[in-house]
């Protein structure tokens, strides 16, 4: 007979199995509406003589492929945890929270957003973007969580307040925010008008969009071309 813990044990397992399959759910639907507005706003923006049927019908294309990527990254992600948790680590409980995050992330990054084999299973640009949009993101919290390390050893004086610690914590990530700003729009700019086939064509685009285009005639097309 089984004792009480077994089935909490095994309603366990069935709930994170069930999990695999709901975070690709969530994966589509947050894909989906995510890229769908995106993609319809620069195509409004940068496409304006362009059919409204095709402007949709890529737009659709475009969701339908995000949202593949993202429940693919979630099946993989989601089944590694679930293999680790309940069958490589299942009886040594203690372990299962250690590093398993970042092996599973990096196993469904590899496999959906490297893709090693050079297949075609992937949209190669969305799964660029998507990859870097996160990596900015991690620059980003990386920083802040350097910053809160170097204002506790400045404030390491039992006597500090926390006022202090707290405004040292905010010059650290001023200073460190003035100088990665300038270093990425000066390079920015400065591949734009040297070699701006380097650049990602959506950010190419919206630079010559705001920058180079001067041709314009007339009052009327000062504010409409």
């Amino acid at each position: 007979m089984d004792s009480p813990t077994d089935n909490i044990e095994s309603t366990e397992t069935l709930t994170d199995f069930l999990n695999v399959f709901r975070a690709s759910r969530n994966g589509v639907v947050y894909g989906g509406r995510l890229r769908f507005a995106h993609a319809l706003a620069l195509a409004l923006v940068f496409k304006r003589k362009q059919p409204i049927g095709d402007t949709i019908y890529k737009a659709l294309k475009l969701s339908c492929e995000h949202a593949w990527i993202l429940a693919a990254f979630a099946i993989v992600y989601k089944g590694v945890l679930f293999a680790v948790k309940h069958v490589i680590l299942k009886h040594n409980k203690a372990s299962r929270k250690k590093y398993i995050h970042f092996i599973a992330g990096a196993i469904a990054g590899l496999l959906v957003y490297g893709q090693p084999t050079g297949g075609k299973l992937f949209s190669r640009n969305i799964t660029h973007q998507v990859t870097l949009y996160c990596s900015s993101r991690m620059i980003l919290a990386i920083g802040k969580m350097i910053a809160v390390k170097l204002s506790q050893s400045r404030t390491s004086d039992p006597n500090t307040t926390p006022k202090v610690h707290q405004q040292s914590k905010r010059m650290i990530e001023n200073v460190s925010w003035y100088i990665y700003s300038m270093l990425s729009w000066g390079c920015c700019m400065y591949l734009y008008q040297s070699d701006p086939i380097f650049l990602h064509p959506s950010l190419r685009n919206s630079l010559e969009f705001m920058y180079n285009n001067e041709r314009w005639k007339g009052l009327k097309g000062f504010f409409t071309q």
